[in-house]
């Protein structure tokens, strides 16, 4: 009987860990659309559940990172980031992010440390958006910060 009933058990578990995973994609894709959209408070409303959930991938938490980026609220924004890049180092777009956090913040020269290491170890697996998000966040920032420079 004992055998038996651990292996029931182990199938309710398989089974309710199978529901668990069809609901998180469907989550997933949920927070995608959203994202999509640029409905950022659904997007971080999708992503407590899916923390709740246990459901943490980096591609999420940087959604979730820029979603706090442009509803302004920049502290969060920055926990965000450091959570993905802990899980995600090599992650470019969130590095990108950081260093967009780093020039609102008046830390410019922290800031394009960022996009020279990215341009330095990156380079080439960098995408034509993620480079160009990189010379537009520039090109911005020596307009503003020109007598600086």
């Amino acid at each position: 009987m004992g055998k038996a009933s651990k292996k029931v058990k182990r199938q309710v578990q398989k089974k309710a860990g199978e529901q668990q995973i069809k609901l998180c994609q469907g989550k997933e894709a949920e927070l995608e659309a959203a994202f999509d959209r640029e409905d950022y408070v659904k997007v971080l409303d999708l992503l407590a559940e899916l923390i709740t959930a246990k459901d943490i991938k980096p591609d999420l938490m940087y959604k979730g990172a820029y979603s706090y980026f442009m509803l302004g609220d920049y502290e969060r924004a920055a926990q965000w980031v450091t959570n993905t890049l802990n899980y995600a180092p090599d992650d470019i777009d969130t590095r990108i992010l950081l260093a967009r956090l780093c020039f609102i913040q008046n830390r410019h020269d922290d800031g394009l440390a960022i996009y020279d290491f990215l341009v330095e170890h990156y380079r080439h697996s960098m995408s034509q958006e993620q480079t160009g998000q990189i010379i537009d966040s520039s090109e911005y920032y020596v307009r503003r910060e020109a007598e600086k420079l």
